[in-house]
């Protein structure tokens, strides 16, 4: 079974709204690039990264961390990282999660499809 985790950040065109609705509002992006294989730097030095994407809303900056996983096998834990110096990370998979692995992207904001 695929696990789905959100991070509770909705992109910049969707606004959460109360009690769990959801409004679209049209906020112009100012800035929008992606990149396939991207190095970003971090606190040790430089990662690969499979893509990533960046973007401005009303002078704001925001940089996805996107990765893939190729595994026959569910994502261990110790592949999810913190998005370091990214506002949202996301990890798809085609094996799904173990249960390490989605709890660790719970508690730092990380998407897992």
């Amino acid at each position: 079974m695929h696990a789905l985790v959100r991070s509770g950040r909705a992109p910049a065109s969707v606004l959460a709204g109360r009690q769990g609705n959801t409004r679209r509002a049209d906020l112009p992006l100012e800035q929008f690039t992606s990149n396939d294989i991207d190095a970003v730097k971090n606190v040790d030095g430089t990662d690969l990264i499979d893509m990533t994407v960046r973007f401005s809303v009303m002078g704001a900056s925001f940089l996805v961390l996107v990765e893939r996983e190729h595994e026959q096998r569910k994502v261990e834990r110790q592949a999810v990282k913190a998005p370091t110096g990214a506002q949202t990370g996301m990890l798809l998979s085609q094996a799904g999660f173990q249960s390490g692995a989605v709890e660790y992207a719970i508690v730092h904001g990380i998407t897992l499809i």
